[in-house]
């Protein structure tokens, strides 16, 4: 449950209702014919199917495909085709209303969810700061007592070379530690890494979208005591 999209599932539930209330408004109308209430229900999921085209990486539903095969499959059976074509139709319709939920989806997961620290350095549970350079980060622990006063003073900045991770084992490396114990907020359902650079000021968070780079007044690094 950590990383479910709370939002992006709750639009889609809605979407879904959506579709249901539609097929029960049409049912209780009908003026003629019995169709079978669950025939309705596999129908209208088979009218879900359809070939879609990408626009603007949108998938944008164009031939109903769902619809076609309903169609030939009544023909081909002798059924009762006009009984069940308008909830096939009503298939095909519903991946309009997912799609709109899904475009809904985004603006709300922005509100709730914006690209601030806070999102995703929302909950510190045993922080823990682990090297992924041995040569450059030697010597170095985590100072978990100045951890929260570092979070609340981050401020974004740009990052001058993205190409920040060419190898792990390079000396000359930008982000030699990784935190663990950080965690975005419940809901989100990205994962996030929290990488801190070589002086212990620079934050990088990285998300299978984008990365995040935060400068702290304060370094969270102390050099590691030999008693």
């Amino acid at each position: 449950m950590e990383n479910i999209k709370i939002v992006e599932l709750i639009m889609t539930i809605l979407g879904i209702g959506c579709i249901l209330l539609l097929v029960y408004y049409l049912y209780k109308r009908r003026e003629k014919g019995n169709p079978k209430p669950w025939l309705i229900l596999i129908i209208t999921s088979i009218g879900l199917l359809n070939i879609q085209y990408e626009i603007a990486s949108y998938s944008v539903p164009v031939i109903p495909i769902g619809v076609m095969i309903i169609y030939f499959e009544f023909l081909i059976k002798r059924r009762n085709w006009h009984w069940y074509r308008k909830y096939a139709w009503t298939g095909f319709l519903g991946s309009y209303i997912l799609l709109a939920t899904t475009l809904l989806s985004q603006p709300i997961q922005a509100f709730f969810y914006p690209n601030e620290p806070e999102t995703y350095l929302a909950n510190i549970h045993q922080p823990e700061l682990i090297t992924t350079n041995f040569i450059s980060a030697e010597g170095k622990t985590l100072h978990k007592e100045i951890l929260n006063d570092a979070l609340s003073n981050l401020e974004q900045q740009k990052l001058r070379n993205e190409k920040w991770i060419d190898s792990l084992y390079d000396e000359e490396e930008r982000f030699p530690y990784l935190i663990t114990g950080i965690d975005p907020k419940w809901g989100i359902g990205i994962d996030t890494m929290v990488f801190i650079e070589d002086d212990g000021k620079g934050w990088l968070i990285s998300t299978p979208e984008a990365h995040y780079y935060y400068r702290s007044p304060t370094s969270i690094l102390k050099e590691e005591s030999n008693e």
